[in-house]
C-alpha cells in the first residue's frame, strides 16, 4: 500500500496496481479516487480515507465537496467501502456532488446502481482512457 503524504492543503496516497489515488484537496474541495480497487483488505485502505475525510469535514475545512470517482477496476470489497464512504457523505452538513467518471459499460452500470443507492446530486460522465488526464481535474 502506499503511504499517504500531507500538507497543508492536500492529503494524497498514490495509486499502486491495485490501490487508486487518493486525493483530498481543502483548496479545490476536491476528493478522488482514480484507478484500481482490487485490494484483499479494502477496509484498512478505505479506513484512513474516510478518517482524514471525516477529520477535515468536522474542522469546517470545505464550505462544499465534489466527490470526484474514477475506477478501472474494483472487486466487491473496494465497491463496500466506496459505499461506506458514500453514505456517510449524505450525512454530512456541506452540499456534495458525485462525479462519476467511467470508461467501460461495467463500471457505468456500477455507477447507476450506486447512484440509486445515495442520496446525493449524482452525475455520470463518459471518458475513455485516452483523454482522460489523471493529474489535471476534470
Amino acid at each position: 500500500m502506499s503511504k499517504a503524504l500531507e500538507n497543508n492543503d492536500e492529503f494524497r496516497i498514490e495509486a499502486t496496481n491495485v490501490s487508486p489515488q487518493v486525493v483530498i484537496n481543502t483548496k479545490d474541495n476536491t476528493f478522488s479516487i482514480i484507478g484500481n480497487s482490487i485490494l484483499n483488505n479494502s477496509y484498512n485502505f478505505y479506513k484512513n480515507i474516510f478518517d482524514k475525510l471525516h477529520d477535515l469535514i468536522e474542522q469546517n475545512k470545505f464550505p462544499h465537496l465534489t466527490a470526484i470517482i474514477h475506477l478501472n477496476f474494483v472487486n466487491t470489497q473496494g465497491i463496500k467501502e466506496i459505499i461506506n464512504l458514500l453514505n456517510y457523505l449524505e450525512n454530512v452538513s456541506i452540499p456534495v456532488k458525485i462525479l462519476w467518471y467511467y470508461s467501460d459499460e461495467d463500471i457505468n452500470d456500477l455507477g447507476t446502481q450506486i447512484g440509486e443507492l445515495i442520496n446525493l446530486k449524482f452525475e455520470k460522465v463518459y471518458k475513455t482512457p485516452e483523454n482522460f488526464n489523471f493529474d489535471k481535474k476534470p
